[in-house]
């Protein structure tokens, strides 16, 4: 929990993205704040920033980030931003009831009647009925935002779904579609005492 500049108290979640840094350009420019690469070939929800949420999530992605730069001679900033979650029900899982306090909707964490809901906001005719809620965002995240724009949806800052990586052997992680780097209590890059301007590029 924490304070906003108001002195209001509130839940937070973090989230995590990452600045590539080349050592050969000017280092008090940083480049912009990058989004996680939704895996597979899938599409991201247009106009989100994608974080990644979780320690071991967070950890396993920044490591694979780590790696790539490494092999071009460039290097990884970690940035961890708070956001509002709002709160979860007794049951800490979202339901109808609670869904308006709930700012951080976790699509693993649905009540049914939830899950229903949103499955009839981001179903088209032509999936047909072999895949469930998580299921069709997994496979199409950039329908995301057809919960995002829907009115009863208005308050949420985050949309979280364990995005597969690989098939083989199966292996997922946590992402978060950001509304928007708007909406972030604070953002901070760690082991960096600059004074570059944070910039996210969505």
């Amino acid at each position: 929990m924490v304070k906003k500049a108001d002195n209001t108290r509130i839940k937070t979640a973090t989230v995590t993205n990452y600045i590539v840094v080349d050592p050969k350009l000017d280092a008090a420019i940083l480049p912009p704040i990058k989004s996680i690469i939704v895996p597979l070939g899938a599409k991201p929800p247009q106009g989100r920033l994608i974080s990644a949420f979780g320690n071991k999530s967070t950890n396993d992605i920044m490591r694979h980030v780590r790696r790539k730069a490494n092999k071009e001679e460039k290097y990884i900033l970690r940035v961890d931003s708070i956001i509002d979650r709002g709160d979860l029900s007794p049951e800490k899982i979202c339901t109808i009831k609670s869904l308006p306090k709930i700012k951080f909707l976790k699509l693993d964490r649905l009540a049914s009647e939830t899950s229903e809901k949103i499955y009839n906001i981001i179903h088209l005719p032509s999936d047909g009925d072999q895949m469930d809620t998580h299921s069709l965002i997994t496979t199409y995240p950039e329908r995301l935002n057809r919960i995002f724009n829907h009115p009863d949806f208005a308050h949420v800052n985050a949309i979280a779904w364990k995005a597969m990586f690989s098939q083989k052997p199966l292996k997922r992680a946590n992402l978060a579609a950001i509304r928007s780097p708007d909406i972030f209590v604070r953002s901070e890059i760690r082991n960096y005492t600059g004074n570059s301007p944070m910039q996210f590029e969505i």
